[in-house]
């Protein structure tokens, strides 16, 4: 029976990353260009209609209700928005496929190293289609387990100070339980991508027989990724937090007044917009190579499984 290592899985992100440096470089920026310029570009068109209503409700002393510039203010802005989040969803999905279809041509198909991996054909086109259809199918199935959590929760809140922690502890049984089960069936169809790929098809539940009895080494495999994963998060919530600070004091804001809308503008705009956008630039660029390097960790590692499961004689590429 064919088998993974789970050592081997884990690393992989890491070792393609050491194997083609450049490559997550270009995959970077072309989430940047792809999937990040166009948001900023649509927030540009906000971002007047913003400071505009900020600076009415600062200097109109009305704290009640909205007077009627901000209200067409507030409309204005809204079908902005609207038309924001469709090229959101769209650009998003358009680059998520992208990084998907190169990280997954490393692993599988490291002799296609044109174009540092990127392409857009036919087999992004399927994985854009497994992507929509299992997320369109995760959903669903989250609305379903919820509905019994729905249900308990509600018998609960109707106990009131009767509920013994007895039937707590229980609840949370249950609701780890069904998490579980949740990520237990998430696994099954984790190969589904790279199944995709390979096959240049449309394969999402063939996915459930090939990870049969492979459960528990994929569950400590996803495990230990999450955990990389939030620790290298948490290192760059902080890293963020003290550029977004350095950024406001740059600006000339007095932090101990923001909750004083009539102080807010004492600087005017014009005296720190420049600085906002160049570090809004500079932390949106260093956050797309931080995403593709994030894809590569994750993804790489469920090629890695599907290459050794699918074919086991094959070996890594760079072992």
């Amino acid at each position: 029976m064919a088998t993974f290592s789970i050592g081997e899985a884990v690393g992989s992100g890491f070792a393609l990353i050491r194997r083609e440096p450049l490559a997550v470089l270009v995959w970077g920026l072309a989430y940047f260009v792809v999937g990040v310029l166009p948001q900023i570009a649509m927030f540009a068109l906000i971002f007047p209609d913003f400071i505009a209503m900020a600076r009415e409700s600062a200097t109109s002393g009305s704290t009640d209700a909205a007077t009627p510039a901000q209200l067409q203010q507030l409309l204005g802005m809204q079908a902005k928005m609207m038309l924001m989040q469709l090229v959101q969803f769209a650009t998003s999905i358009l680059a998520a496929v992208l990084l998907y279809g190169a990280v997954l041509r490393a692993v599988l198909e490291p002799e296609n190293r044109a174009f540092w991996y990127l392409r857009v054909g036919p087999q992004e086109g399927w994985l854009a289609a497994v992507l929509a259809v299992g997320v369109v199918l995760l959903m669903m199935a989250a609305f379903v387990v919820m509905i019994p959590f729905m249900i308990v929760g509600v018998l609960l809140g109707l106990a009131g100070a009767n509920t013994t922690p007895v039937e707590w502890l229980a609840f949370a049984l249950f609701a780890i339980g069904g998490m579980g089960v949740f990520w237990w069936a998430a696994l099954r169809l984790s190969l589904s991508m790279p199944m995709t790929f390979a096959e240049r098809k449309f394969m999402l539940f063939e996915s459930w027989p090939l990870t049969k009895g492979h459960a528990w080494p994929m569950f400590l495999t996803s495990l230990a990724l999450v955990g990389l994963i939030l620790m290298i998060e948490v290192v760059l919530a902080i890293v963020f937090v003290m550029v977004a600070v350095a950024a406001v004091l740059g600006m000339g804001v007095d932090l101990l007044t923001l909750e004083t809308p009539d102080k807010l503008f004492a600087n005017p705009p014009e005296n720190w917009l420049m600085i906002a956008v160049i570090v809004g630039v500079a932390v949106f660029g260093a956050g797309s190579f931080l995403t593709a390097a994030l894809h590569a960790i994750m993804l790489a590692p469920y090629a890695t499984i599907y290459r050794r499961l699918a074919s086991p004689a094959l070996t890594a590429p760079g072992t």
